[in-house]
């Protein structure tokens, strides 16, 4: 993985050069210290993104505590930016507070995914080996661990997600700039779960889901590819619609922004609904859309 930020003569890369497997994910993840600042993530992607490779084999309490990690990292960062943000940055230091911004924000997009797909797709959870402070606390948090879902760590990631769009960085990009890469790494997610029956019901997904589209869509002109997502959520996911319309009523309400419903008229308008009788049944389911939308 390499999140690269262009400067005028170079390009400032990161790399994750080694892979751990699983048992080194469990020793540093017993063995992680207090974190107290937002750039320690640089030593610790490695291990964040390992545990995104080997997922399923890492531990339901593991990925609980490395999403623990990544949320404190998130809140110190988010402090710090907007702080430096509102002293004024240099060149220097809006580059590096963008590299953690991006980084962090593939992580837990990567998460809620992985998360959610493990919904059904679960594999044989391989406990940690508890450490002697572990041990002592293990009774204690018997009831914790087993109220601790796939669903509620991907539902905190998805709120820490929004958190940070959501937040005033918009200022660590140069103006003329439009950031496909963190445009696609943030929205992928959100189409990820628009297709999953019925997660509208959901609270933390309704609540937080449409606010990530309308941020990107608003400040990261997203409308375009937006509309195609849209017609196809309506056409196959139409349970799901409900999301779409918050975008929709979020948009208007919050920046007078048209663009993605003209977006997605246009895109209507050059589909062809006709070609066979499963499209017939997707017009309609469009049309009732768009009575909604009005």
């Amino acid at each position: 993985m390499v999140f690269d930020l262009q400067q005028q003569h170079s390009t400032l890369c990161y790399y994750v050069q080694n892979v751990f497997d699983v048992a080194e994910i469990n020793t540093r993840l017993q063995n992680h210290s207090r974190i107290e600042k937002s750039e320690e993530l640089l030593e610790m992607f490695p291990l964040f993104y390992s545990i995104v490779i080997h997922f399923d084999k890492v531990s339901i309490t593991g990925r609980d505590q490395a999403v623990e990690m990544l949320l404190q990292l998130i809140s110190l960062e988010l402090f710090d930016v907007q702080r430096q943000i509102h002293r004024g940055l240099s060149i220097d230091d809006r580059r590096f507070h963008l590299n953690i911004i991006k980084m962090l924000s593939c992580l837990i997009a990567e998460y809620i995914i992985r998360f959610d797909n493990d919904q059904t797709n679960k594999s044989l959870d391989v406990d940690m080996p508890p450490s002697k402070k572990r041990k002592k606390a293990k009774a204690s948090k018997t009831n914790e661990k087993s109220s601790l879902t796939s669903d509620s760590l991907r539902d905190k990631c998805l709120k820490g997600l929004c958190d940070i769009i959501r937040s005033h960085i918009k200022p660590l990009w140069d103006p003329s700039i439009i950031d496909e890469q963190f445009v696609k790494c943030v929205t992928k997610p959100c189409y990820h779960l628009i297709r999953r029956t019925d997660i509208a019901k959901n609270p933390i997904v309704k609540e937080n889901l449409p606010l990530i589209l309308t941020i990107m869509i608003n400040k990261f002109e997203h409308a375009r590819e937006a509309s195609i997502q849209f017609i196809q959520a309506v056409k196959l996911y139409h349970s799901n619609s409900s999301l779409l319309i918050d975008v929709l009523n979020l948009l208007l309400t919050n920046y007078q922004d048209t663009s993605l419903a003209i977006e997605f008229l246009r895109e209507i308008r050059e589909t062809n609904f006709v070609v066979a009788q499963a499209d017939n049944a997707s017009a309609k389911t469009v049309a009732t859309f768009i009575i909604v939308m009005a």
